[in-house]
């Protein structure tokens, strides 16, 4: 069972680690942190299409996170939003082998088309969220399955 319970830098350094097994060629250098009261907010740019948002507990620890991602019609950007979300299913949950992220990704409707309905997949204590806009492009997120 995996909940989402790391701090902002563990989530760094677990995505780049998950990115270099991949062979990916993207890493996380810089993680801007915006205060709030209740919670905090830490952006990530991975590339001009792509951004991920950290909502953040005042404990330290990271709560979810939204990948946002809008392709350029290329079959390469298609490829790297797929890359980084099959990075953040194995960031949110390392023990599932190569089959379990495929799993988490069929679940989301990524095995046939890009689903023009929010997808819901829960895979352990993790719920996965996917869905897809003309104007916004692809949202991706993690969170505890329990937690609103």
């Amino acid at each position: 069972m995996s909940q989402i319970r790391f701090t902002v830098e563990e989530f760094k350094n677990k995505f780049n680690d998950v990115s270099k097994a991949f062979g990916s060629p993207f890493q996380i250098d810089d993680i801007k942190i915006k205060i709030g009261k209740v919670q905090d907010v830490g952006m990530i740019k991975l590339n001009d299409h792509m951004a991920i948002n950290l909502t953040i507990r005042k404990d330290g620890n990271v709560r979810d996170f939204v990948m946002i991602a809008q392709g350029d019609g290329s079959q390469k950007s298609g490829y790297d939003i797929l890359l980084i979300i099959a990075t953040l299913i194995a960031v949110t949950n390392p023990m599932l082998s190569e089959d379990g992220r495929a799993n988490v990704l069929r679940g989301l409707g990524l095995n046939k088309h890009l689903p023009t309905e929010k997808v819901i997949h829960i895979e352990g204590d993790i719920r996965y969220t996917l869905s897809s806009t003309a104007g916004i492009g692809i949202m991706f997120t993690a969170s505890d399955k329990d937690d609103n």
